[in-house]
């Protein structure tokens, strides 16, 4: 008993919940803490005691609250519960066994499975109800912890079947609403194209000025009336010299420059054009340096000689003044003159923060290339120009004025630049909010279209009463809406003529190319009531909002269609147009090149059906799909043979046949770049190269035609979708311009389903004279086109050599050589047919 005693006074006492709390709240901080720790690991280990305790026959075992059901996987056949040896400790997986049993094996004829492991299967036990307790199940229907096999994989070839077999079903899906998927993508397209000029979101959005370091009319210019005075002095004077010597014009304007106090410099060049003169001329060029900064950023306020101004030519000197030249373009003496008349002004001006360079090009776009090349140190071979003097300096921003009349009503945007190049919007929209603020807002516009030309545009009450124009402007157009759809479309029509030609609306153009944001403002000659005193102003105003920039525009947008002068649509729109174009004839050609695997598989099989021997029981003894090599040593007749190998892709005849039509516009365009460009020496070269596909036609065996065909036609429209994509991001029209010639073209084109070979030499003829080379000598043979015909071809020489447009390269190298395969495949379907 004392020893009972001792050992129940060594033994501690168990404490109770209530005072282990109050032990923790009243002890120190760092008692505190250990006193909690303590107490967390006692319940951990608790809980763990509690898990881990066996059940006994006397107390029925219960899971865990961490016990989740999985399953369990058993052989096929398992023992009876009553023959399986009794576990005390139940193995916690008995509410869900499951047992394995081996697949049937697989066919002898399938070459893959022949060795593969045999599946398994699940067979679930049910589970017990939520209302059944442990205890009411008998001891013997006890599962116990016999350790179950894991299942074996699936073998790597059957992963393969099954991939090979998912991918054969979404090819077939595919292929099946692949023509339903076209069409929708086709008319998505047209319907977008259509719905661009609407001025609403998200078609258009309102132009803004997104750089705040501009700041447009936010100053006070200093253009008076002495300045208007000086201007009018200048434009009596050069009127007077127009038709004399150009040396004693050079010697007069070079004169009042240095009159200012600027550094004047004079450059001659030559442009040498196959076919032609030399084209000469003199450019003038004077800077304003700015005592408070060290040269390196500079300002061009520029004009050239001739304005884009197109009328016969004048017997009086009036203006526009339009000289017997022979180039039927009036004279920009009153944009030389403001030219002259600001350089005097900025001369007093000593608060500008960049230098301001003065440049008076002679003749038109050729002076100004010829200056911007020198300037920029990027001479070609074509060009022979003296160096320009005092560059070096970085050129951020451009203005040119373009003024040819006495008067103007209305300003015109020319900011299209060398293949469809555009300066970043902000350019213009900073010019449109300093015409905004300017006291007597002049009518603004694009393209130099007047602004007659936009009032004469219809309204909807111009239009049938059946037409449901006034629905439209109520829905969708607005108030007016008609009148504004039409003009926006004149305006867009407008730019994608100038960006599918690649040539600049302006002398502006060719700075575009040097990362030079520039513009040239148009001034419409009309009676007035605009003139130099307002123009004065707003050029002012311009260059010292260009003036206020800290480094290049960047934060506007470089790619966009102006609808109008105020609205713009975003490259995230309109882009969507030759895209789902170059998607549409994508589709198409692999729906052509998958329908031509499908067609040699089916032959393949048909001769395999035919030619290969069976044995005793009837099964073919060959059953993948044969090798030329295993059928030619199975049939010996040579036609057999040919019409078997017919069947195969033709990938290499093919590819040879892409590369030969480009190798055959690149030849059309050396040739055509280096002679003479006279109308029979172009048309010769046409036809020359129009017979390179129709020889290729007889050349192909007819056994071969068919595929040969098929396969040239489904990579000239997967040619066309990767060529159109990656051009739409460089020039728009071009971009959807062959998209929908092709569209109209190439992929109504088919291979031929029944014997109709009349019908395929028809198309053959569409698609030859569908080119542009071919509608060119149509044109040139009709009188009343020959001689636009003639002019075409000479800009397009003239710009290649001078302005170095990539139209022609476009055309010979990217859309010549697809419309070429078009006839070679429609001439090979001809004779397949």
């Amino acid at each position: 008993m004392p020893q009972d005693k001792d050992k129940q006074s060594r033994t501690p006492k168990r404490r109770s919940k209530a005072d282990v709390d109050s032990e923790i709240e009243f002890s120190s901080p760092t008692k505190r803490s250990k006193l909690r720790r303590k107490r967390t690991s006692e319940k951990k280990a608790k809980h763990s005691d509690d898990e881990a305790r066996p059940a006994t026959p006397d107390t029925p075992w219960t899971p865990p609250r961490s016990f989740s059901p999985s399953k369990v996987v058993t052989p096929t056949t398992p023992a009876t519960p009553a023959t399986l040896p009794r576990s005390p400790t139940p193995p916690p997986t008995f509410m869900r066994p499951v047992s394995v049993q081996p697949s049937p094996a697989p066919s002898s004829l399938s070459p893959f499975r022949s060795s593969a492991a045999p599946k398994f299967s699940e067979t679930i036990i049910p589970t017990p109800s939520k209302a059944s307790r442990s205890d009411d199940i008998p001891a013997a229907s006890m599962p116990t912890s016999t350790p179950s096999p894991t299942p074996l994989e699936e073998p790597d070839d059957l992963r393969l079947e099954q991939q090979i077999a998912r991918r054969a079903r979404v090819a077939r899906k595919l292929s099946q609403y692949a023509p339903v998927l076209r069409t929708l993508l086709l008319l998505g397209a047209l319907l977008l194209l259509v719905l661009l000029p609407i001025a609403k979101e998200p078609f258009s959005r309102a132009v803004y000025v997104d750089e705040n370091a501009l700041q447009p009319g936010q100053t006070s210019t200093s253009w008076s009336m002495d300045d208007v005075h000086e201007a009018d002095r200048f434009s009596a004077d050069l009127l007077a010299l127009a038709e004399r010597n150009v040396t004693e014009r050079y010697e007069y304007i070079a004169a009042q420059l240095r009159a200012f106090g600027l550094d004047v410099y004079t450059q001659s060049y030559s442009f040498h054009v196959p076919g032609s003169a030399p084209i000469q001329g003199t450019n003038i060029y004077a800077r304003a340096r700015t005592p408070r900064i060290d040269g390196r950023e500079a300002i061009v306020l520029g004009a050239s000689w001739q304005s884009r101004w197109r009328a016969s030519p004048t017997a009086s000197k009036v203006l526009p003044y339009v000289p017997n030249d022979g180039t039927d373009c009036a004279l920009n003496i009153r944009g030389v003159s403001l030219t002259l008349a600001m350089a005097q002004h900025v001369s007093r001006i000593p608060y500008w923060s960049k230098d301001v360079v003065f440049v008076l090009s002679d003749s038109y776009l050729d002076g100004m290339q010829a200056w911007a090349s020198a300037w920029f140190g990027q001479m070609h071979p074509h060009l022979h120009a003296e160096p320009v003097y005092g560059a070096g300096s970085q050129i951020w921003n451009a203005l040119m004025l373009d003024y040819p009349g006495d008067s103007y009503s209305s300003i015109s945007y020319l900011h299209e630049g060398r293949d469809g190049q555009l300066p970043n919007l902000d350019t213009l929209n900073a010019i449109t909010e300093i015409l905004r603020l300017s006291h007597m807002q002049p009518a603004l516009g694009l393209h130099g279209s007047t602004h007659e030309q936009v009032l004469q545009t219809p309204h909807a009450s111009a239009f049938p009463s059946w037409l449901p124009m006034s629905w439209l402007e109520t829905t969708l157009l607005g108030r007016d809406g008609v009148h504004w759809y039409l003009a926006g479309w004149r305006a867009l029509l407008t730019q994608f003529r100038l960006l599918l030609a690649g040539h600049p609306s302006g002398i502006h153009g060719v700075l575009l190319p040097f990362h030079v944001d520039a513009v040239t403002l148009f001034a419409e000659p009309a009676s007035g009531p605009y003139g130099f005193q307002h123009l004065g102003h707003v050029t002012e105003s311009a260059l010292r909002t260009f003036s206020n920039l800290l480094e290049r525009l960047h934060h506007s947008q470089f790619f966009y269609l102006l609808p109008t002068p105020y609205r713009f649509v975003p490259i995230g729109v309109f882009l969507f147009v030759p895209l789902l174009l170059a998607a549409v004839l994508t589709l198409r050609g692999l729906s052509l090149w998958n329908a031509l695997g499908r067609a040699r598989d089916a032959q393949r099989t048909a001769w395999r059906t035919q030619h290969t021997p069976a044995d005793d029981a009837g099964a073919l003894s060959l059953l993948a799909q044969p090798t030329y090599a295993e059928f030619a040593a199975l049939c010996q007749d040579e036609n057999a043979r040919a019409q078997f190998l017919s069947y195969n892709r033709p990938v290499l005849s093919a590819l040879l046949a892409m590369v030969l039509m480009v190798a055959t516009g690149l030849a059309g365009l050396a040739v055509l770049v280096s002679m003479t460009p006279t109308p029979r020496a172009f048309t010769q070269l046409i036809v020359t190269l129009t017979l390179v596909p129709l020889v290729c036609v007889q050349m192909c065996p007819r056994s071969w035609a068919k595929s040969l065909a098929q396969c040239i036609h489904a990579f000239a429209l997967l040619h066309a979708g990767m060529l159109i994509s990656v051009l739409a991001t460089l020039n728009f029209a071009q971009a959807t311009a062959m998209a929908l010639c092709l569209s109209l073209t190439l992929y109504p084109l088919s291979p031929p389903t029944c014997s109709s070979r009349v019908g395929y030499r028809l198309m053959t003829l569409w698609l030859t004279i569908a080119t542009p080379l071919s509608l060119w000598v149509i044109a040139l043979a009709v009188p009343s086109t020959s001689a636009m015909a003639q002019a075409l071809l000479l800009h397009a020489v003239r710009d290649w050599y001078v302005v170095r447009t990539s139209t022609l390269s476009v055309l010979f190298v990217g859309y010549m050589p697809l419309a070429w395969q078009s006839v070679l495949a429609a001439g090979l379907y001809a004779r397949a047919a």
